[in-house]
């Protein structure tokens, strides 16, 4: 009779625990909706990759062009992401300048992901891409949004090793 009531109680604590923490989950998210770091199509940190980048001019594959960006099958290019934090678009936006800047690019972009390791990784890139781009096994390029970190348009952060693209990150910003 004892275990009956014992998990009794139990029972109506952790129902009443969860609904608690769901109420508070939802007050958050409307309360705080600016402080979301990121979402994407599935809503559940990075997504998967379900497609593949495209970067080329019409008969010339492999050549860079204005014809780019992400399709089925699924290969090397993440979900969309749609980055809403203030600190976070302020870094995407430093490795755009220093790629619009042209000047020691690969160094640069090493010291930048360094200096924001703990707020990228599994946040925007994932953690192995942050650790190989920093080791100096990727090296990034960063295509669209013409050159400037967008709410309108899709800036492709393009993880490669050697000529080889690994990983295709399109994200847009939302103020």
């Amino acid at each position: 009779m004892k275990k009956i009531v014992l998990l009794s109680i139990v029972f109506v604590g952790l129902v009443f625990f969860n609904s608690c923490e769901k109420e508070n989950l939802q007050s958050f998210e409307k309360k705080n909706s600016k402080d979301i770091v990121v979402k994407n199509r599935s809503n559940q940190g990075l997504g998967g990759i379900h497609r593949t980048y495209f970067d080329n001019k019409p008969g010339e594959p492999g050549i860079e062009g204005i014809d780019y960006g992400c399709e089925p099958p699924a290969q090397s290019c993440f979900d969309d992401i749609v980055v809403y934090l203030p600190s976070i678009q302020d870094v995407l936006e430093d490795i755009i300048d220093n790629h619009n800047a042209g000047t020691n690019v690969v160094d640069n972009d090493i010291d930048i992901f360094s200096k924001n390791k703990k707020a990228l990784s599994g946040v925007v890139f994932t953690k192995e891409d942050v650790d190989n781009l920093i080791n100096g096994i990727y090296i990034l390029k960063v295509r669209g949004g013409d050159k400037v970190l967008s709410k309108k348009e899709k800036n492709y952060y393009v993880f490669k090793e050697a000529s080889t693209t690994r990983k295709v990150y399109p994200i847009q910003i939302r103020k």
